[in-house]
This record gives C-alpha cells, structure tokens and sequence, in this order.
C-alpha cells in the first residue's frame, strides 16, 4: 500500500488556494484535483475544488465535487454554503434558498451564509427579506461590503434610490476595486 504523506497533501491545498487567490483557476483545479487522488477523504480538497471548477463556469463538476464534501463532512459550514452559491449559479434557486437556510441552521451568525441567502432572495423578487438579511449581515459585520451591495441592489428595485445610492458608495469604499459595485 502507498503511504500517504499529511505534509505533502497540506502542500497540495496550500498551492491551490494560492493559485486562486491569484485568479489562476484551472491551475487551481489541477492542484486540488490532485489533492483529492491522494485523498479521497479529504472534505476540504473536495470543497476547494467544486470552488475552482464553478469558477471556471464548470457549475455541474462544481456541484458534484461540492456533494462529494458533503457526503464526506455533512456539517461542514463551507461544503453547504459553497453548495448553495453554486445552485444558485444554476439558477437552481429554491435548492439554493434550502442549502443556505441549511448553512444558517449550522451556524446563525455566519455572514457569508447570510449573503449568500440574500442574493438568492433577491433571484426570488424577495426584496424585503433580502433588506433584512443584509441589515441582518451589516449589524454583525459592518465592513462586509457584499451587505451593502445586496441593500443596495434591493433597495434599488423597490425605487429606493437615494438609499441605495448610499449603500453602493459603501460597498466601493469598503471594497476599492471590487467587483462589488456591479
């Protein structure tokens, strides 16, 4: 039987994160697809690699590696709210709207299960409750630039717009350079 070395796979998810940190995401994919042939085991390397794979627009691989973590690490805050972004790039939204509230059952206060609930809300015409998620999001993060984006954008489509106007200028000054703003 091989022997797996721990030390070697910890290399192999560190180069991957860094090769998306660095907008390099097949190199990403390469690397972690690798991680999980060393181990099949390893929730993380599945999670990280369905993260790669929806960033290269390859949503259904994405998914399917995400449920792979899943089934590995059901609990695992990152597989089920990386779960729920990619059904909602699939325009899957209802799904998505039960993996997040799936994620918020896991941990209530997780501010990026919250937005990612919220963007679903707003693909659901559920403006109201996407404003209260983002206040919801900002009060427990309030330099989560993503919060004021999605107010913003909710705000916007109820007509709100000088509100929303001052919830995208905070969303630029918190995040310079984002996409945010978009």
């Amino acid at each position: 039987a091989i022997q797996l070395n721990p030390a070697f796979v910890d290399a192999q998810m560190n180069l991957g994160r860094m090769w998306l940190a660095l907008r390099c995401e097949q190199e990403a994919s390469e690397v972690f697809e690798t991680a999980v042939r060393l181990d099949p085991s390893l929730a993380a390397a599945h999670i990280e690699l369905g993260r790669a794979l929806a960033t290269l627009g390859r949503c259904s691989d994405g998914l399917a590696s995400c449920e792979r973590a899943l089934r590995i690490s059901p609990n695992n805050a990152n597989a089920l709210i990386l779960h729920a972004r990619i059904l909602h790039l699939l325009a899957r939204y209802s799904e998505a709207l039960t993996a997040s509230g799936r994620a918020l059952d896991r941990d209530p206060n997780n501010t990026d299960a919250i937005i990612t609930r919220v963007t679903v809300l707003l693909e659901l015409d559920q403006t109201d409750d996407a404003i209260a998620g983002a206040d919801r999001c900002i009060a427990l993060d309030p330099n989560k630039a993503e919060a004021y984006r999605c107010r913003a954008r909710a705000l916007q489509i109820l007509g709100r717009h000088i509100e929303a106007i001052a919830d995208y200028k905070k969303a630029i000054e918190l995040a310079p350079g984002s996409d945010l703003a978009k």
